[in-house]
């Protein structure tokens, strides 16, 4: 089963700046499959209340993966090389304003005030890693523990 790597690559990311683990892509728990015209399989996630952005009241992480709380992130991606992994958190980068503006544009739809400066602050968390090349490697590639279903 060949997934599209790069694609692959970015959901991981992505799950790791939410601060989402709360997924399997082997036992297709909040993710879904889908395959293009040329059979290339992509995932996408849906489901975020148990991720450190959202940080719900009830949410807890799994126990098997021995993490405190859901606001402690922890990648669950394809191990990759430095270079693939800087190049795949380009978009994040390219996008970090955009994003750390997100939970001010929701406060007019209910967001409260708490929740708003709790969501900039764990955004802020992951930029800051991803700004220092030696966090990067740390926790993308040298941490990196592989996860069967993964490898192309």
């Amino acid at each position: 089963q060949y997934f599209d790597q790069p694609a692959l690559l970015f959901m991981s990311l992505f799950q790791y700046m939410i601060g989402n683990v709360d997924y399997s892509i082997l036992q297709l728990h909040n993710v879904i499959v889908l395959d293009d015209a040329r059979g290339v399989r992509s995932t996408v996630p849906y489901d975020f209340d148990y991720s450190g952005l959202v940080n719900a009241h009830y949410a807890v992480p799994s126990r098997g993966l021995n993490l405190s709380s859901v606001r402690v992130r922890m990648y669950r991606g394809p191990c990759k090389s430095e270079a693939e992994v800087s190049e795949a958190l380009q978009p994040f980068r390219e996008k970090q304003a955009e994003l750390l503006a997100l939970p001010a544009s929701l406060v007019p739809l209910g967001l409260d005030d708490a929740h708003r400066r709790s969501a900039e602050q764990y955004l802020n968390e992951f930029f800051d890693i991803i700004g220092r090349p030696d966090k990067v490697k740390k926790v993308f590639v040298t941490d990196c523990k592989p996860i069967g279903g993964m490898e192309p």
